[in-house]
């Protein structure tokens, strides 16, 4: 017996569960090298069942770390490496789904140990699918550490695996791709091309996690490319974008997508009472590509590590040299005629002074350009259309239009429309530094459209349109009196700082 003066109650409560035989278990503390387990297994191989409880033994686990008796299950686990005794393959699976890295790293070297005896017992684990993925995947890790261990069952195992990933059930949900991906994991590293094909399939078919492996790595492993190609998560760069990790809310899954865009407000990042919306801004609709759920997305893991990045990197200008604009996620600051705040809140505000004002030119002119921001443009254009109705004279909502077309790549509506910009503001008089401004602009833009391409427009491209564009910095709020106005145009930025022209600012009659 192990004297209580060396326990403390709860340990000594877990040890006497146990045949005093195994005493010795409950001394060793934290597995080291220099442990004999072949020493030890040897006066205890007619004590496999007893041994199988100690590493079953929950409360064990539940120890205080300090406490020696803790180990006693790895220590367990190891002698039973030893025995190999093929009743402990069912019931070892138990510890599967335990978050232990202890008993995680040795529970596929005592099933190698064990032998073909225990693949009928991983199988049914594995293909069972009301055990967790992560479990299932401790039974495809010990599948591959037979194989490794016995090449006379390598074939089987590789069959077995392959088989696996051809089941009807396989696309049934994001637990189903998670254990797919590890499964063909494991068969990459037994590196035999028999089970290409069936890995092939489920890439094909969009049923594998993207983030635990990629084709290209597998095909790597099976010698079919050249080594050093990029890792598990980051595909080769197919077209250009924001490549960004999402996980659907929907169904669950996570898929790496490609915007032309991606903002992240700093101003809603920034302030801690600004809950109700993500400063993450995607422009257009997000489709789940499995379920087909609309805008039903948060950052996975992976695309908050991205975020996390790319707002380091702007410490570290260098870094971002390699890559184009349309690579990265441009950290803004969203400004609207009231000030900074987010797009989404943007939107709410405009709504709100157009259901008391609905006839005014400026605001739909405002609110247009938010709409067109976030890719939103049927909304945009009957936004447009109804300044243009305000204001046949104004030639920004024109401007509008003309961008949406862009966008959208209607390059003889874009012409159309910028035309008709480029005429109302060379009609403008006076001239202004503005107009001038936009006719030149304009017409640089028409020529790159007549050449087949859509020219990228600078964000700062009219002043009136940073009131609902994101600007770099928040806009400054330049000081401005009444009884000291300074000399402006009419179609200038007004000068107190709100980004509406002047005329539709503290130049309105009785201003």
């Amino acid at each position: 017996m192990i004297p209580s003066l060396f326990l403390r109650n709860q340990t000594e409560m877990a040890v006497h569960r146990h045949p005093d035989v195994l005493d010795q278990l409950f001394l060793l503390g934290k597995p080291i090298e220099d442990i004999d387990y072949v020493a030890l297994a040897a006066p205890l191989r007619d004590y496999a069942p007893a041994l199988i409880d100690v590493v079953l033994d929950e409360e064990l686990s539940e120890l205080s770390p300090d406490e020696t008796a803790v180990w006693a299950p790895v220590h367990a686990l190891r002698i039973l490496g030893q025995l190999a005794p093929i009743e402990a393959a069912l019931p070892l699976t138990t510890v599967f789904p335990w978050v232990d890295d202890w008993l995680q790293e040795d529970l596929p070297g005592v099933y190698s140990a064990i032998g073909s005896a225990s693949i009928p017992v991983l199988r049914s684990y594995l293909f069972d699918a009301s055990n967790e993925p992560l479990a299932r995947a401790t039974a495809s890790g010990c599948l591959r550490a037979i194989a490794e261990g016995h090449l006379t069952v390598r074939s089987e195992i590789v069959r077995l695996l392959a088989e696996f990933l051809n089941r009807p059930e396989a696309d049934d949900s994001a637990d189903e791709e998670v254990i797919t991906a590890f499964v063909i994991a494991d068969l990459g590293d037994l590196g035999d091309p028999a089970a290409y094909d069936a890995i092939r399939r489920a890439f094909n078919e969009d049923r594998v996690e993207p983030h635990i492996t990629d084709l290209e790595t597998i095909e790597e492993k099976l010698g079919m490319q050249p080594q050093g190609r990029l890792g598990a998560g980051l595909p080769a760069k197919r077209e250009p974008g924001v490549y960004l990790s999402l996980r659907c809310t929907a169904c669950g899954r996570e898929r790496i997508h490609v915007f032309a865009k991606v903002y992240y407000d700093l101003g809603t990042a920034k302030d801690k009472k600004v809950e109700k919306y993500d400063p993450l801004i995607i422009p257009q609709v997000v489709v789940c590509p499995k379920c087909g759920a609309e805008d039903r997305y948060k950052l996975s893991s992976l695309g908050h590590i991205k975020v996390t990045a790319e707002l380091l990197s702007r410490a570290v200008p260098e870094a971002t040299g390699a890559r184009g604009d349309d690579e990265r996620i441009q950290f803004l600051t969203f400004g609207t005629q009231w000030g900074t705040m987010h797009p989404l809140e943007g939107i709410e505000r405009y709504e709100r002074e157009l259901a008391r004002h609905p006839a005014n030119p400026t605001l739909h002119l405002g609110l247009a350009n938010i709409l067109r921001l976030l890719g939103r443009y049927e909304n945009a254009r009957a936004h447009y259309l109804r300044a243009i109705e305000l204001d046949e004279t104004d030639y920004e909502p024109w401007i509008g239009l003309a961008k949406t077309a862009g966008d959208e790549h209607d390059i003889e509506l874009a012409l159309l429309y910028w035309e008709k910009a480029r005429s109302l503001a060379s009609a403008q008089s006076p001239a202004t530094d503005e107009s001038r401004h936009v006719v030149g602009s304009v017409t640089e833009y028409i020529a790159g459209l007549k050449e087949g391409r859509i020219p990228e427009i600078p964000m700062e491209f009219l002043p009136e349109n940073r009131s609902a564009q994101p600007t770099r910095l928040p806009a400054p709020s330049a000081e401005f009196s009444g009884s000291a106005m300074p000399k402006v145009g009419r179609n200038d930025p007004c000068p107190c700082g709100s980004g509406r022209k002047y005329k539709h600012c503290h130049g309105k009659p009785g201003k």
